[in-house]
């Protein structure tokens, strides 16, 4: 409860001429009968160790060609945006199905694939898991997963079989499976590879695991002593050889290894400097290997490389430059991902905290493309990519929102790249450079490539250069919140602290609904209910209930939905909980502006505005929920309208005083609003502050029709904004803010606005015999506007939302709110 007196209250195209690259000048093959714990100075079927002879490194940057046939259109889109670390893989069909993960105590494994209107995204596991993670599909479309556990402190794979997630441990000896990869061969079995590292005190190394369809077995590549961070490598070739390669940190090589029969053999790919961090591994079609990695040139900076095994040696090419890698326990993982086109020809994505970059092979130089350019919000310096049977390129990265133990949180990000060829083929005309073209619910944004920055999709304002001052000066707490505050639409000075902490008021997130009659048991006729209808269904939420909890995150008619009541306003208000594709989960931020509740999501703790429903703090300041209608009615009235309805049960999981007031007497008209600073913005003395009014906007315009005329006119017919509205009003229902007992207070009525057309057909009210008619075919109408007698019962109008609200809220918010004054 509020604590109050009264109460208890993309890209620019660089070309890199890389010539040959480094070539290895070790031939001498290695027999595959050395023991597995050696490094073989002389492979015979598999790649030997290179010379020490550096690789070529990348020219100046060129300008960007003329030719727009080359390069990628990019289309974005954001997955999730309360997760890090993902991965993809694309099935036959080229679609994507990406795996992402949250390090939390208690965090989790998810698995997101694109519908026909954003992402239907799963839970795998919760617990406590680190990334990064793999996912792979295999040639009979099985979707499998691998991760570390950390709570059972080795690695785990889950399989979707039949559209349920089956979750194996693979028990092993150590604390294993960290920076784990998986790869499965030709029968559909998975084969995972990870570390067991020496921060646990262990000498094993890379270890490699199998599953033979019964069992599991794993064995120690032969790689030493590892710490975990700097990743590990799995592919199979044409006859399911593992080949394997992680970063030797005692040494600073590239390692490489490959079990032939029933050894494996080590070898070194790269010792120019440090260098083999990061490492993605493909085999090509004559099942040689092909590796991108990372080689540290500074503290921030360093070189993508490629090392390709020609049959003989290895070719080594340094593509490109990053310039803002970050390394350590929440830094850089998997910075670089490499695929194979049709032609064998090597495409490599790579990332560090400022860009997202692409590297292609044409067979004579590497043509570089910066994909997409943060915007403040780092990336998480890990990308994954996977290419479809007709060239398009599949991405998936993350931004990083917040840096904390146990791990990074951001947003999942996935992108798709065509081929530009394939779009002038097509007659297709890519958009402006830098530009988007917008989406809804997570659908993919297109753009021209070149330079693309993804903040539409994340945040619609720019980062206020002076926030730190203003926050300082705030009257509310930052200290538990991993907000974005640089990002704000409202000054600081406007919020209060209304003293509950962060969900002291706890939100219902799991609700239940009982039945009208056994709802009837505990609650009176006339008490208030906020009433919604989508798709069919109809369900009333009390607010007995409301007014202890002010949020319930539910879903109605098949679609998530966010229903709230702030009490110190009375404003019942609804919306929808889907924003960018991705389902949000709110809560109550303890915090307060012009006394009405600023509520919180738990996706990117971004702060929200519970009367506009705007974001105003937070990676999602500017974004702006959609409303959907609400009403405030009698329990009779939705009983009535709705006899197959479902009410909010009281069992919540909370003890709570259901049916009793904390706000005894605040709806009081010589009562001052709670908390509602005069020094930042004065009441508004059109009307009394606790007069209860109509409000709705239509478009840019509002309105406020005040309950005491509409208590007398009772049928309005009105026009705003070029819309002919019709608002109603039925006494009866009593206020939740009045008496000790809900069902005891005072009866102050309730409003209904909508939109006075019905199939086209406009529409006149009037009321008359105690009914609400309308004047073209003398059909009576209720609250909710449906038509219950006369040729047009069955009927329904369209609601508009709006709220019964207190007048200082209402006019607060919309200063330049029309006021209706009564017929004539």
């Amino acid at each position: 409860m509020w604590v109050m007196g009264i109460a208890l209250v993309a890209g620019i195209f660089l070309f890199a001429a890389c010539g040959g690259g480094g070539s290895a000048t070790t031939t001498a093959p290695v027999s595959t009968s050395v023991p597995v714990s050696t490094e073989s100075p002389s492979p015979t079927v598999i790649p030997s160790a290179p010379s020490a002879s550096p690789a070529t490194p990348a020219p100046s940057a060129a300008e960007e060609p003329d030719d727009p046939a080359t390069g990628y259109t990019w289309e974005l889109a954001v997955v999730d945006t309360n997760g890090a670390k993902p991965s993809l893989a694309v099935d036959a069909d080229g679609n994507p199905h990406i795996a992402y993960i949250l390090e939390a105590m208690p965090g989790f494994v998810k698995y997101a694939v694109p519908n026909n209107s954003g992402w239907d995204i799963t839970t795998v596991s919760t617990g406590y898991f680190y990334g990064p993670l793999d996912i792979q599909v295999g040639g009979d479309g099985t979707t499998q997963i691998s991760y570390h556990d950390h709570d059972n402190e080795d690695a785990a794979y889950a399989v979707l079989i039949n559209g349920q997630w089956r979750v194996d441990t693979i028990r092993h000896p150590g604390h294993d499976g960290w920076d784990n990869n998986l790869a499965i061969d030709s029968s559909g079995l998975p084969h995972v590879v990870g570390i067991d590292p020496t921060q646990f005190g262990s000498t094993s190394g890379v270890e490699y695991a199998a599953f033979d369809g019964q069992s599991w077995r794993v064995e120690e590549v032969g790689s030493g002593p590892l710490p975990y961070e700097f990743g590990s490598f799995i592919a199979l070739d044409s006859q399911d050889r593992p080949h394997v390669v992680w970063f030797d940190d005692s040494d600073e090589d590239l390692k490489y290894a490959i079990k032939d029969g029933t050894k494996w053999v080590v070898s070194t790919v790269d010792n120019e400097g440090d260098v083999g961090r990061y490492a993605s591994l493909v085999i090509d079609s004559q099942d040689n290997p092909v590796i991108s990695y990372y080689q540290v040139d500074g503290n921030t900076s360093g070189y993508i490389k490629v090392a390709r095994w020609d049959g003989d040696q290895w070719d080594i090419q340094q593509v490109d430059k990053l310039e803002k890698v970050f390394t350590g326990f929440l830094g850089a993982r998997k910075t670089s991902s490499i695929v194979l086109d049709a032609d064998d020809n090597p495409i490599v994505a790579y990332s560090d905290e400022e860009v997202v970059k692409l590297a292609v092979w044409d067979g004579d130089q590497w043509l570089i493309e910066t994909a997409f350019t943060s915007d403040g919000i780092p990336w998480g310096q890990q990308v994954s990519m996977d290419i479809d049977s007709d060239g398009g390129l599949h991405l998936t990265f993350a931004d990083v929102a917040s840096k904390s133990s146990p791990g990074v949180m951001g947003s999942v990000m996935y992108a798709k790249g065509t081929p530009r060829s394939s779009s002038s083929a097509s007659g297709e005309s890519p958009s402006a450079s830098g530009t988007s073209t917008g989406s809804s619910n997570g659908s993919l944004q297109g753009s021209g490539g070149a330079g693309k920055t993804v903040s539409s999709l994340i945040t619609t304002i720019e980062p206020d250069p002076d926030w730190q001052r203003g926050l300082a000066r705030a009257r509310f707490s930052p200290r538990v919140w991993k907000t974005d505050f640089s990002r704000h639409t409202v000054p600081y000075s406007e919020i209060l602290a209304g003293h509950p902490k962060r969900d002291g008021i706890p939100p219902i997130d799991n609700p239940n609904f009982i039945s009208l009659a056994s709802a009837g048991d505990w609650i009176g006729e006339l008490e208030p209910v906020v009433v919604l209808e989508r798709n069919g269904d109809a369900k009333a939420y009390p607010l007995q209930i409301l007014t202890w909890h002010e949020i319930v995150n539910d879903s109605i008619g098949g679609e998530p939905v966010l229903v709230t009541f702030c009490p110190l306003c009375n404003s019942a208000l609804a919306f929808e909980r889907t924003l960018n594709g991705v389902v949000h989960d709110f809560g109550v931020s303890g915090n307060l502006r012009n006394s009405d509740l600023i509520m919180w999501d738990r996706q990117t703790e971004s702060w929200w505005q519970q009367l506009t429903g705007e974001g105003i703090v937070g990676q999602l300041a500017g974004a702006q929920l959609t409303f959907v209608p609400a009403s405030i009615v009698s329990f009779a009235d939705f009983a009535e309208t709705h006899p197959d309805g479902l009410v909010l049960s009281r069992d919540t999981g909370f003890d709570r005083a259901y049916g009793q007031n904390p706000y005894v007497g605040y709806d009081r008209v010589d009562q001052p609003p709670f908390l509602f600073d005069t020094n930042v913005r004065e009441l508004d003395g059109r009307l009394s502050p606790k007069e209860r009014v109509a409000g709705f906007n239509v478009g840019d315009f509002a309105a406020a029709f005040p309950f005491s005329i509409l208590s007398v006119e009772r049928a309005v017919n009105y026009s705003l904004g070029g819309k002919d509205v019709a608002v109603f009003f039925k006494p009866g229902t009593k206020s939740a803010l009045d008496g000790f007992f809900i069902g005891d207070s005072n009866e102050i009525g309730a409003s209904g606005v909508f939109e006075a057309t019905v199939d086209g057909t406009k529409l006149t009210f009037r009321f008359e015999n105690d009914a609400i008619i309308d004047n073209e075919t003398g059909s009576s109408w209720n609250i909710l506007g449906k038509a219950v007698e006369g040729s047009m019962a069955g009927a329904a109008l369209t609601p508009i939302p709006h709220g019964d609200h207190f007048w200082f809220a209402w006019g607060a918010f919309n200063p330049d709110t029309e006021i209706y004054n009564g017929a004539g």
